[in-house]
């Protein structure tokens, strides 16, 4: 990354329906950007004029729609910032909280107060717990086992009541001293959702600012051994405008960063349910957009729709 592209940042914030795609939001959080980060100017197109005045001089050029190049941001994955075992709050306590909320829609985020392990049945992979009203299916459950070891798993069933059981069984005893089973938020592709809740993208570069408009995106989440893991956004705008240099950065709130060792590969699918012995992996999540065009919209287009899903994992 180049000097100049070290001075850019940005702040994003979530609009509030899918057919907002001009209000500014109320809340805007930084994201720490990497190497392969574009969001600088883009451009007016322009419209050549073919005449030509009797004295040989052309017309001017007509300034068209803004440039909707797609914005590249790249950044790390990097956990919830505090997790006590009782609410968490993904927008506010992870970086990448709003990105994911436009991708895959809202997250679910664990509610309540914290709760105990009463029992467990690791070879049926089961626990009971003082209440699970805050630990739902499809969420995550890190706990520890009689060893002392941390235990993480998916909550395949019972979500929501005093018995759960885990997508897997463990094997090393009773839960330990620290009974607490600490929940997770996660985020769920909706195959049927086709209407994304648009982003909002603030960039900041060399002593000016632009606002980008209705950004609709589609990601990578890339696995590599001994690094940090990465997710590579590209988003679509539909408008921008220049502001007026007024933001100020600050650093995001998160966690610690996610990092390819000591950690297992989980694919569930018809015909497969294991790990998978890997040294890299990316998650594509697929996605087909198209434009929504329209005479009364920004620059000829109201926001775009996901037409197609089709996720892959690549691994190696």
């Amino acid at each position: 990354m180049s000097y100049l592209d070290r001075m850019q940042h940005i702040k994003v914030g979530l609009h509030s329906s899918h057919t907002d795609l001009t209000a500014v939001p109320g809340t805007l959080l930084s994201v720490e950007m990497l190497d392969g980060a574009d969001i600088l100017p883009r451009e007016h197109e322009r419209i050549e004029r073919n005449l030509a005045r009797g004295d040989n001089q052309e017309y001017p050029a007509i300034l068209g729609i803004r440039g909707l190049d797609d914005l590249a941001i790249p950044t790390y994955l990097r956990g919830i910032a505090t997790n006590d075992g009782a609410t968490l709050d993904a927008q506010t306590e992870s970086e990448i909280g709003l990105l994911l909320d436009s991708l895959m829609g809202a997250s679910t985020d664990k509610g309540g107060s914290a709760t105990a392990i009463t029992g467990d049945t690791g070879a049926s992979g089961i626990i009971t717990v003082t209440s699970g009203a805050s630990l739902l299916d499809g969420g995550g459950v890190l706990f520890e086992d009689g060893g002392g070891s941390k235990v993480a798993r998916e909550i395949a069933s019972g979500g929501g009541t005093g018995t759960l059981t885990l997508d897997r069984d463990h094997t090393d005893g009773a839960p330990g001293a620290d009974n607490v089973p600490y929940g997770s938020c996660y985020w769920t592709m909706a195959p049927a959702t086709h209407e994304h809740t648009p982003l909002f993208i603030r960039g900041m570069f060399h002593g000016s600012e632009r606002s980008y408009f209705g950004c609709f995106g589609d990601a990578t989440i890339e696995i590599r051994e001994k690094q940090p893991v990465r997710l590579v956004s590209r988003w679509r705008p539909n408008n921008w405008t220049d502001t007026v240099v007024g933001s100020t950065f600050a650093a995001p709130t998160a966690g610690d960063y996610i990092m390819g060792i000591n950690c297992r590969l989980n694919v569930k699918s018809a015909g497969f349910d294991g790990a998978l012995l890997v040294k890299s992996a990316t998650l594509n999540f697929g996605y087909t957009m198209q434009v929504r065009e329209t005479l009364s919209g920004a620059n000829g287009q109201a926001g775009w729709i996901v037409t197609r899903k089709a996720p892959t994992i690549e691994c190696m």
